[in-house]
């Protein structure tokens, strides 16, 4: 490690105050992997450690710089140096078992809820990470190159949020993010290796996406279910929408297409409905915006019941998901 003089990039020299050192702690299996300054320190990740330095100050005559060189992870490091930033007064890193938060001197595991994933990331392309802002709610997010087991290799997005994951795409052929701040504001932006955007940044402009739960038990694993209704709340910002919902169970996919319209209506002083003609002569509603439910019949039969939701609605907020169902025979044998 080589640091230069004060006030000087380019002056190494003692002389002036800079100098170098070597770190032979034995945490430090292999290599150093990224230098990172965050909350008035110094983080040197390796393999396995991570090592701050702190307290740097210049003192005697001639001036020497003294600082404190302390090691505060004997066991996790990271070999990612992309996916290093800092989340508030935590360090949050990426390594090829998960992903981690440096907590203070304490490393804490923040994945395990995507064991199952992390085997299909491929790692030969960087991992970076940093953090997004998704109507005006801070997370940590990494993006990587995921080989999904249906889609084929892709860009994918994991986001952390009250000990919560979900996944995001923008985009199949993103390598690298990083982020940074717009008018005080946190951003978060991605390349290609040509093209440079700006993530979660758009809320009008349609856009295929789609929400996929878990299959649910509803309490009991061993018991039937036959689904009867379904009904979604969410918040929009326009007057119509459609969606199409899959009723999925382990013996069936069942889809259908669902309308959400909301128009108000006004009473005139006579107590009267009142209407509006356009200029072309066209009756004229009332649009309100805001939130909308759908609902309606469906079937469904299984151990197991979950929706898969596709739309192409900008702006929305999914606010509930209902499902009405009855209890049928209890270790039953699965029938297609």
């Amino acid at each position: 490690m080589s640091y230069s003089a004060p006030n000087s990039y380019t002056d190494f020299t003692g002389a002036s105050a800079g100098g170098s050192f070597i770190i032979t702690d034995e945490t430090l299996h292999s290599n150093i992997n990224s230098l990172f300054t965050a909350n008035n320190f110094l983080y040197i990740a390796g393999d396995s450690s991570f090592n701050v330095v702190s307290d740097v100050r210049t003192t005697g005559s001639p001036a020497v710089t003294v600082f404190s060189n302390t090691n505060v992870s004997a066991f996790v490091g990271t070999n990612l140096p992309l996916s290093v930033f800092a989340f508030g007064r935590n360090v949050a890193f990426a390594t090829k078992y998960g992903f981690y938060e440096l907590v203070g001197a304490t490393t804490t595991k923040i994945s395990d809820n995507l064991d199952n994933l992390i085997p299909l990331i491929n790692f030969t392309n960087p991992v970076s990470g940093d953090v997004a802002n998704i109507y005006n709610k801070v997370m940590p997010c990494f993006l990587f190159s995921y080989n999904d087991p249906i889609a084929g290799t892709r860009a994918l997005m994991a986001l952390y949020y009250n000990k919560k994951w979900f996944f995001a795409s923008q985009g199949k052929s993103l390598t690298i993010l990083s982020g940074g701040f717009q008018s005080g504001v946190p951003a978060i932006f991605a390349t290609d290796g040509s093209n440079i955007w700006k993530l979660f940044s758009n809320t009008s402009n349609t856009i295929a996406w789609s929400l996929s739960t878990a299959w649910w038990a509803v309490k009991s694993h061993t018991q039937k279910k036959q689904a009867m209704k379904a009904r979604i709340e969410m918040t929009t910002g326009s007057s119509t929408q459609t969606l199409t919902l899959t009723v999925e169970s382990e013996s069936a996919e069942i889809p259908y297409t669902f309308t959400a319209g909301s128009l108000g209506e006004w009473i005139n002083s006579a107590g009267l409905l009142g209407n509006w003609n356009s200029s072309v002569f066209g009756q004229g509603g009332w649009a309100v915006r805001g939130v909308q439910i759908v609902q309606g019949d469906i079937e469904a039969y299984g151990n197991y019941i979950g929706y898969d939701i596709d739309s192409t609605m900008p702006g929305a907020t999914i606010n509930g998901l209902m499902l009405q169902y009855e209890k049928r025979a209890s270790w039953a044998a699965r029938s297609n």
